[in-house]
């Protein structure tokens, strides 16, 4: 059990920004469709700063680490896209 905590917590800890701004938003009155889409918003957001750190160690120029920032976010969107139309 141990250790597929461990393997797992990556997991675990990705879904605390999105969760948090949803709660908060939550607090604040928002609908639960408003969170969602700000848990939404979030994730996106994350997975396009995680390309852009990717690439910024990879001494990439800004221009590339923007195309990296954008192509890791419009995957994200992607992978959304196709799950909506698959259910």
């Amino acid at each position: 059990l141990r250790h597929s905590l461990v393997r797992d917590w990556p997991l675990v800890e990705s879904a605390i920004a999105p969760l948090g701004a949803m709660a908060v938003a939550l607090l604040f009155g928002a609908s639960d469709e408003t969170a969602i889409d700000i848990g939404f918003w979030i994730c996106v957001g994350s997975l396009g700063a995680w390309g852009a750190i990717v690439a910024h160690r990879e001494h990439a120029s800004r221009a590339r680490t923007a195309m990296t920032a954008l192509g890791c976010a419009a995957l994200g969107l992607l992978l959304v896209a196709l799950k909506e139309l698959v259910s």
